[in-house]
């Protein structure tokens, strides 16, 4: 067995930091430098024992993934309950094909002890049967925590906490995931999302950190350095390998659907869509895994130019790029640009795929040997992709512990970790409205509470929860608490009055909610969407089912306030319903504590400062991002006010009043040698503590290629005391203006520009020659 490498890395840290203080050479820096050198060095040497000792069966078995239905006792998509792995397929599977990597659970989640049951054998499989004794990389979708363990702790997702815009929280967030998958004996969880959500119609958006790219870049990294660690040391029992999804253009679909085609020009590819995986790659991210769709007719698991020569030529990506579920088979039964299995195989694996997702038999196994030995997928190949994936199994410790155990893990589904889910959920809600400071409610009033959402944990959670889609509860967390229950455990049982009024798209009993609204003192009406993900969640129309526009107009009737409060994972049209309402609660997903978290809001124990991560269109047909050009605000009357959201991206108001003042710029003029300094004052003016998200725009007033009204370059969240000023600061240097021009490489003009922080505002120039970039250095 090997010496596991972090205790190696510490032992040479010491060497090396002994030696240099003896020399006062070096700094600690320049030491980590030197020991990661060391690290990799040793960590090639090691692969190139391992491979040396393989056969092509060895090699191609480590290219394969199959899900745990091919290795468990029943049919695929049908197994066994309660589940079983069967010996004879384990033997087939791991120990003759020598499979590499399993994925998955059959069908729901599984107790922790189960899971360490299901790998703990698995392992022994592997590395006492099979002849090379290399460990399987199992890996698994946690994505809003370890969602497929039961009772886990379970957050809110993405766009939830890209809401809260606090990187800090979404690296808790990865931290307390990698804890509670390692201790399900789960090294590997395919998450973070870094596709750009900017189509509120694509049924993953809240899968997304938003629209913005500087927002999803930042929120992107901090959650990686929660999973894999600040110095990416996955060997560590209480991290793991993250895998950045979907690379590339997934989320632009023309339909705004799933899985459909995308066409986008390489200038938007590099400016919009790039940029949180550059900055997720230069993170340490180890592995990452492929969109599933096509990419101006080409489907991405087949383009050489996207896998090779922009992601790991470019890019320097060194880690595992692996498919998405039965992508390499989709080249023939869906795209058709192959005629069948051998040529997908041949396209996919040529193109740079170091492992399929197969999932559920041995035929990509069985086909690449095939096309290695007749010479159609080279030698060369195969081994940069099996080096990759032993890179990643060595880095996570596997030869030294191919399984952790649950018992060194007390803090699983612990109060700690459920504090941190529900402080999460509170600074993601948004106050979207608040008309005559209706919130936050009195406890002391009598409510109604009412609509398809408001007593359901699923709908909460969403998607990726427990099950697939989220959607059955038997598998729900106990004790967790649906909105309508935390308002009774709240404010009393005896001051509610809970009517379900509605389904998503069914009438039940508007007209008993009629009755029961009149004379209370508000109506609480939660509306939105019920669970899905990727194709399930296509839609035709977004404006929110009519059944929940009647329940709103029912209740309007009755002249009893409305507090609406929106549990959505992508922004529903709601416009009739928002002019009938008195204030409106977006509270996106947010998870198992989401009840409590809302309630908090509503009733005042917490002070809303969540900022929404997305426009918030008014309109089916006006889907524009904030970040828009000059002319997608021309009107049909000529005016140039047609850019005209319900709510605008960034927006979210506190239950306390924030003044900024004193915007103060170090110098008029921008240079590559002299940074501009900003700095402003931000004064809570209200009566009780807030936070507030400090949001810095720039405006590039000429262009060679037209610019945005305004993009986001730097943002800040800060808490503040009744009464208390802070002064905030910001740098911005000219890498910060840039964009990509006509030869698709990132440039900064100069010229004039508009710094904007609130309604503050200040003009600055940018002095001297046109500043081009490598895309690699655009990344901070």
């Amino acid at each position: 067995m090997f010496m596991n490498l972090k205790y190696i890395s510490i032992f040479l840290f010491f060497i090396v930091l002994s030696a240099c203080k003896q020399q006062n050479t070096m700094s600690i820096a320049n030491v980590a430098g030197v020991v990661k050198t060391q690290e990799k060095d040793n960590i090639d040497k090691k692969i190139d024992e391992i491979i040396a000792k393989m056969s092509i069966e060895d090699k191609v078995g480590e290219m394969t993934q199959l899900s745990i239905d091919a290795i468990s006792v029943g049919e695929p998509y049908n197994l066994k309950s309660p589940h079983e792995l069967d010996i004879n397929k384990m033997e087939e599977v791991l120990v003759k094909y020598k499979v590499g990597s399993i994925l998955n659970c059959g069908g729901h989640a599984y107790t922790k002890e189960h899971w360490h049951k299901i790998i703990s054998t698995i392992q022994e499989y592997a590395t006492q049967k099979k002849e090379s004794g290399i460990p399987v990389l199992y890996g698994i979708d946690a994505i809003h925590g370890t969602n497929y363990t039961l009772g886990a702790t379970l957050f809110p997702q993405q766009i939830s906490q890209a809401a809260s815009w606090d990187t800090e929280i979404a690296k808790e967030i990865g931290r307390i995931t990698a804890y509670e998958t390692r201790a399900s004996s789960i090294p590997w969880s395919f998450s973070p999302v870094l596709d750009i959500g900017r189509d509120p119609r694509w049924p993953r958006l809240w899968e997304t950190f938003g629209e913005d790219v500087h927002l999803a870049s930042e929120m992107g990294e901090a959650i990686i350095n929660g999973y894999e660690g600040d110095r990416n040391n996955i060997s560590d029992p209480n991290r793991i390998a993250a895998c950045m999804k979907h690379f590339l253009g997934y989320s632009v679909t023309m339909s705004g659907k799933d899985r459909t085609p995308a066409w986008v020009p390489e200038r938007q590819l590099r400016e919009y869509f790039l940029p949180t995986f550059q900055k997720a790659i230069n993170a340490g991210a180890h592995t990452i895994m492929i969109c599933s769709g096509e990419m101006n007719g080409i489907p991405v698991h087949a383009n050489k130019k996207i896998l090779t020569d922009l992601l790991k030529d470019e890019l320097g990506f060194k880690g595992i790029v692996l498919t998405d579920w039965e992508d390499i088979k989709y080249l023939y039964s869906r795209h058709r640009v192959a005629e069948g299995d051998y040529d997908a195989v041949k396209m996919a694996i040529n193109a740079g795929i170091d492992m399929s997702m197969v999932p559920m038999d041995l035929s990509f196994t069985k086909t690449l040997k095939e096309l290695v030995e007749k010479g159609e997928v080279p030698m060369s190949r195969i081994d940069d992709a099996v080096r990759r994936i032993l890179r990643v199994k060595l880095k996570l410790g596997l030869f030294e512990t191919p399984v952790t155990h649950y018992k060194d893990y007390p803090k699983f589904a612990s109060e700690e970790h459920s504090n941190i889910a529900l402080k999460a959920a509170q600074e993601s809600i948004t106050l979207l409205k608040n008309e005559k400071n209706i919130l936050p409610l009195s406890k002391d009033g009598e409510y109604l509470v009412t609509g398809p959402t408001s007593h359901n944990l699923n709908y909460l959670n969403g998607g990726w929860t427990h099950t697939w889609q989220g959607n059955d509860p038997q598998w729900n967390t106990p004790g967790k608490l649906t909105i309508a229950e935390a308002i009774m455990e709240k404010i009393g049982k005896e001051k509610v009055t809970y009517l379900e009024g509605c389904t998503i798209d069914t009438i039940i009993n508007i007209k008993k909610v009629a009755a029961a609204a009149k004379g209370k003192k508000a109506a609480i009406v939660c509306i939105g969407e019920a669970t899905y993900t990727e194709i399930v969640g296509n839609i035709g129309d977004l404006v929110i089912p009519q059944a929940q526009i009647d329940l709103v107009n029912a209740i309007a009737e009755t002249g009893t306030p409305i507090i609406l409060v929106l549990v959505e994972g992508r922004p529903r049209i709601v416009t009739q319903c928002d002019k009938k309402s008195d204030a409106v609660v977006m509270a996106y997903l947010p998870g198992n504590e989401g009840g409590k978290a809302i309630t908090d809001v509503l009733f005042g124990d917490v002070n809303p400062s969540g900022k929404l991560p997305f426009t918030y269109p008014r309109d089916p047909h006006s889907l524009v991002t904030y970040d828009h050009k000059g002319t997608d605000k021309m009107h049909s009357d000529f005016s140039s006010n047609a850019f005209d959201p319900l709510y605008e991206f960034g927006h979210g108001l506190s239950y306390t009043q924030f003044e900024y003042s004193n915007l103060i710029l170090s110098s008029k003029t921008l240079t590559t040698e002299n940074n501009l300094t900003v700095s402003v004052d931000v004064k809570n003016a209200g009566k009780r503590a807030g936070k507030e998200v400090v949001q810095l725009f720039t405006t590039d007033f000429v262009a060679s290629i037209t610019p945005s009204v305004k993009r986001l370059k730097a943002f800040k969240k800060i808490e503040l005391k009744a009464g208390e000023t802070q002064t905030i600061s910001f740098e911005i240097n000219p890498r910060d203006l840039a964009f990509v021009g006509l030869e698709n490489k990132w440039i900064t003009e100069p010229g004039e520009f508009e710094l904007k922080i609130n309604e503050l505002s200040e003009e600055f120039i940018f002095e001297g020659e046109i500043q081009v970039y490598d895309n690699l250095v655009m990344i901070k």
